[in-house]
């Protein structure tokens, strides 16, 4: 029987944590070849399971044009590229290089400059490069996380090729996928959701589970006490934890809310968690009982805490099935609130976000008893990576059958 080869790409966080769970149960499949493309900071999530990746300036030589993508890279590095973000140089060039190419390539260089003026990275769309690194890969079937950028762009170069894609979404809500596909979501609100926000055809959507949620209830003992151990837990009450995003213009409100908080109640640990995009720039302690971290073990901080706050960050979710009360600090416009599935605490001005604390902490609250009936009727489908693996091989038995013929 002739090879599979099932490609994976990918952004970091929680969507790199999807493929890479699913990646682990192929690993056991027979007759599958697996690729991965790691984009920006995804490779320290393959690191942890030393699985192996490539990454953007592994395709460089694919392009006649290359010395021109490495002087768009090049120049955009001198902005974008962030030594401690853990990205190498050549990465960040080949990255940043690929998306000002088709940039260029699609809208000329003046509307280039001018969109990405605006927009920065969100405006990168790099189709054709895509089409060309699949042309040279040559996989039966593309998983993505996600329908922006090179993940989306990705998706539309494979139905230019007839190669299946199938999206796993990370969230019962989520922005569109920008290509064709077959879905993959936690439950039928999510399914319910991607019909009714996209009109996506219900075959087209099955509900699978999400694998970083179902794998985030299973905890490492030792991890758990040495993770305990570096934020002296044992010293205080209680822990609040904060989970940070990119690029969300209110987090130093946020943050400052907090530490004035945490000024009040000195028996409560208030711990930050960059998202691994963001850059750490500050010290480790900010006060005795104010911890920023960001490569830190996200699994244990949630299984600590007694709460958790965020905007509308995935990891806010993966709390939530963890059995935690939830925060959404909403002071700007999302396409997710997570009090809409009535498992969390919405809060929409700071000076209110002391008084959310004490109810979600307080378990004889109205707040606190309503979160908890609200994360009893929220579920996400078991044995989520066996079911992906399946809807997988599903659409490339299609595909074959296409075009057989």
């Amino acid at each position: 029987m002739a090879l599979k080869k099932i490609m994976f790409i990918s952004y970091g966080g929680g969507h790199a944590n999807i493929a890479r769970l699913v990646y682990q149960g192929l690993k056991k499949q027979k007759d599958v070849e697996l690729k991965v493309l790691a984009l920006t900071v995804a490779g320290k999530i393959f690191d942890q399971d030393h699985i192996p990746y490539s990454t953007s300036s592994n395709y460089i030589n694919l392009f006649e044009d290359k010395e021109e993508i490495k002087k768009y890279g090049q120049e955009l590095a001198k902005t974008y590229w962030n030594q401690e973000s853990g990205i190498s140089y050549e990465d960040s060039v080949a990255y940043l290089g690929f998306g000002y190419r088709d940039l260029v390539n699609r809208y000329g260089r003046d509307k280039a400059e001018d969109l990405f003026r605006h927009e920065e990275r969100k405006a990168f769309w790099p189709e054709e490069v895509m089409k060309t690194i699949l042309l040279d890969e040559k996989p039966d079937a593309l998983v993505i996380t996600c329908g922006v950028r090179s993940e989306g762009a990705a998706g539309a170069a494979a139905n230019q090729l007839g190669i299946p894609v199938i999206r796993v979404a990370d969230l019962p809500t989520y922005g569109p996928s920008n290509c064709e596909c077959v879905l993959c979501v936690m439950n039928e609100y999510a399914k319910k959701f991607a019909m009714k926000e996209y009109g996506i055809k219900e075959e087209k959507i099955i509900v699978t589970g999400q694998p970083v949620f179902e794998d985030n209830l299973v905890v490492n003992k030792k991890s758990l006490d040495i993770s305990k151990h570096k934020i002296r837990l044992n010293e205080f009450n209680k822990m609040i934890l904060y989970l940070e995003q990119p690029g969300v213009a209110e987090t130093k409100e946020v943050e400052k809310c907090l530490k004035g908080i945490a000024a009040e109640e000195p028996d409560f640990l208030f711990v930050f968690k960059l998202h691994p995009n963001q850059d750490l720039d500050r010290s480790y302690w900010m006060s005795e009982n104010v911890l920023i971290v960001r490569d830190f073990n996200l699994k244990d901080l949630l299984f600590l805490c007694d709460l958790a706050i965020t905007k509308d960050s995935a990891s806010g979710m993966e709390a939530v099935l963890m059995g935690k009360p939830l925060i959404n600090v909403l002071l700007s416009d999302s396409i997710l609130d997570y009090a809409n599935y009535n498992i969390s605490e919405r809060v929409l001005e700071l000076k209110y976000l002391p008084i959310a604390i004490d109810k979600c902490l307080n378990k004889n609250s109205d707040v606190y008893l309503n979160l908890k009936k609200g994360r009893e009727h929220f579920d996400n489908k078991q044995d989520a990576g066996d079911n992906i693996i399946k809807v997988i091989f599903n659409e490339i038995e299609k595909q074959n059958n296409v075009e057989e013929d």
